[in-house]
């Protein structure tokens, strides 16, 4: 139990010190701009290779992969469907009610809580999750607002983006068993080790980024609520109804997977939704995006906490 509030306190005092070096000026956007270039094409997709490098990969993980994606196609689909009720209807609630910062936020609460050794269980979730977000949403909302049809290389680009390189490297080179044919090899341990340390950098720059870049308007807060309720309202219901009803049925699961989806879900929605919005909507949308993911970061954080609390103070 203090383990766990001492990696909370810690949590908390980089978000805080990247705040601090915004206030300061310390860092400058544009330094942020190149800090968060380097997590997302080299210090994740290693943290995300090393995972799933040695973590014990079976064959129902690879649907698991399919299950996320139709998990997240009938989040959008609620999300349609809510969008329908007159008093419950706003224009960002196809953006905001599906996809998540699974990257971004979901490791550093994870790790906050287990061990990097269990990380591969969360990360699981990624894979799936980033093929929806970038593939299928962003086709959708292409169609819906622009009607136009999707376009191949755009969508090509996502399955070699380094995210997905790094995951589907580590499955491959663990599927071929490359950890313990090599073990003894100096060079490979070399390169190991280099990407193991690039890895370690990942959570506390992702914490930094993310407490720079916390701001909110005070005049978005109401439309930043509604839509955080409805955001979680539909994906806690339908993602733990899916859960029980499909998952359960088809993956192994144990308390790890389970912390892992719970994390999966509490997340706020992706952090890029607010350059996603501005390509469809105005710049006043936009905006409000970017209030209802610093707000939801916040509401995401206090029920995650509480969440683990209690279930630390009940076993």
């Amino acid at each position: 139990m203090s383990n766990i509030f001492a990696k909370m306190i810690h949590l908390i005092i980089l978000l805080g010190l990247g705040k601090f070096f915004r206030i300061t000026g310390v860092f400058k956007t544009s330094t942020i701009n190149d800090i968060k270039e380097f997590i997302i094409n080299i210090s994740l997709p290693c943290l995300l290779f090393s995972s799933f490098m040695t973590m014990e990969i079976k064959n129902e993980h690879f649907l698991l992969f399919l299950l996320v994606i139709l998990m997240e196609i009938i989040f959008l689909t609620a999300a349609i469907i809510v969008n329908r009720f007159k008093l419950l209807s706003h224009p960002l609630v196809l953006f905001i009610s599906t996809g998540c910062a699974a990257g971004f936020i979901g490791i550093p609460f994870f790790l906050a809580v287990y061990d990097v050794q269990h990380l591969g269980k969360f990360t699981l979730f990624s894979v799936g999750h980033e093929i929806y977000l970038w593939i299928l949403l962003c086709s959708f909302l292409q169609f819906v607002f622009k009607k136009q049809r999707p376009s191949l290389k755009e969508s090509l680009k996502t399955l070699i983006s380094p995210i997905i390189i790094g995951v589907m490297s580590g499955i491959l080179l663990n599927k071929l068993n490359i950890d313990t044919l090599l073990a003894s090899n100096v060079i490979y341990k070399g390169i190991f080790s280099t990407i193991e340390s690039l890895s370690s950098l990942t959570t506390p720059l992702i914490l930094i980024v993310l407490g720079y870049n916390i701001s909110f308007n005070l005049n978005y807060i109401k439309d930043s609520l509604k839509l955080i309720l409805i955001r979680m309202s539909i994906i806690f219901s339908t993602g733990y109804f899916f859960k029980y009803t499909v998952i359960d049925k088809l993956i192994s699961t144990d308390p790890v997977f389970n912390h892992a989806f719970f994390t999966f879900l509490v997340t706020p929605p992706a952090l890029v939704m607010p350059i996603i919005v501005s390509k469809y909507l105005s710049e006043e949308y936009s905006e409000l995006a970017s209030n209802v993911i610093t707000l939801n970061i916040i509401v995401s954080m206090i029920i995650y906490m509480s969440a683990v609390f209690y279930y630390k103070a009940t076993i």
